[in-house]
């Protein structure tokens, strides 16, 4: 029993860790642009969780379930960039 909790939490945990499956170009970007936004893409992500982060600020932070705040900045950035994100 005691294993089958720990299954079942570790595997909520890790539902809110999951980057974006598929990334597709929309615009027919090159593959040296795909990766320049990417790495765009991901620095921002980075910041704009670093700067909204309410762990920052002392606050007890429960573990979300689904996308991550970064997976969901990183996919908005792409998105703005003409990337379809699935």
């Amino acid at each position: 029993m005691r294993g089958a909790r720990l299954a079942v939490g570790l595997t909520l945990v890790l539902a809110g860790c999951a980057t974006p499956s598929a990334v597709s170009p929309a615009r027919g970007q090159s593959p040296e642009q795909q990766a320049s936004d990417r790495a765009a893409c991901e620095a921002e992500a980075r910041e704009e969780v670093a700067r909204t982060d309410p762990r920052r600020r002392g606050a007890y932070v429960l573990i979300p379930l689904g996308p991550s705040p970064f997976d969901r900045a990183y996919a908005a950035c792409l998105e703005r960039r003409g990337y379809v994100v699935r």
